[in-house]
C-alpha cells in the first residue's frame, strides 16, 4: 500500500536538491510537500466547511482579525 501512495506522488521539477539544502529542507520537499498537496483538496474543503458554520463570526471582523481567524480560529470563537 504504501507504494501505490508512493506512485500518487507528483515529481516537481523544480525542487532541486542543492549542496544548500538542510536536512529538514530536503525532508520537506521530498516527504511533506506531494502529501500536501495530495490532501489540497481535503483541506480546503474542510475551511470552507468551516468558514459555512462560523460565517456570521468571520464577515463581522476587520482584516487583521480575519487572518488571526485563519492561523488560530478556536481562539477566536
Amino acid at each position: 500500500m504504501l507504494a501505490d501512495k508512493k506512485s500518487l506522488r507528483p515529481i516537481i521539477h523544480t525542487i532541486h536538491k542543492n549542496l544548500d539544502s538542510s536536512e529538514l529542507e530536503i525532508f520537506q520537499n521530498e516527504c511533506l510537500r506531494p502529501i500536501i498537496k495530495l490532501q489540497h483538496q481535503l483541506i480546503m474543503s474542510y475551511f470552507e466547511c468551516f468558514l459555512t458554520k462560523y460565517e456570521s463570526t468571520y464577515s463581522k471582523v476587520d482584516v487583521q482579525m480575519k487572518k488571526e481567524f485563519v492561523f488560530e480560529p478556536l481562539e477566536i470563537i
